[in-house]
């Protein structure tokens, strides 16, 4: 019985994929834990978070957890919202600016981003996940 050619480069060309997919799986997993996402450390990154009558202690918890990664600089803008939050940025050592009247959010950043002079910029609200800095940006 005569197999035709056909087959014979079917099955050579599955097997060359199948070597070039695990090798290539094997890589992918392997390389990408040692990998360095970025080239920013925590200490290169400005951190912009405004700030509107958000829960006290929710507002507490998100300021200590970014002053805890010591970024560059940490920015806090206060959108028509004064103390406690002023107090409870600044003695985390963030700096703190009122932006009246209420503006908004949108505004509020945007004042916040003239001051900024890093390359990367984290903006970060309380409500939303602030992943650890120094990650893929």
């Amino acid at each position: 019985m005569h197999i035709p050619v056909e087959i014979y480069i079917i099955i050579a060309s599955s097997v060359v994929s199948f070597i070039y997919y695990m090798i290539n799986g094997f890589a992918s997993v392997f390389y990408s834990k040692n990998r360095e996402y970025s080239i920013y450390g925590p200490g290169d990154v400005t951190v912009v978070m405004p700030v509107y009558n958000e829960d006290v202690q929710t507002f507490r918890m998100a300021v200590n957890s970014i002053a805890r990664q010591k970024p560059a600089r940490f920015i806090v803008v206060g959108d028509s919202s004064d103390e406690p939050y002023r107090t409870i940025a600044t003695s985390a050592g963030a700096e703190f600016y009122l932006n009246i009247p209420r503006q908004g959010k949108r505004k509020a950043l945007a004042y916040a981003m003239r001051m900024v002079k890093t390359p990367p910029c984290h903006v970060c609200g309380q409500r939303h996940h602030c992943p650890p800095m120094g990650g893929p940006l």
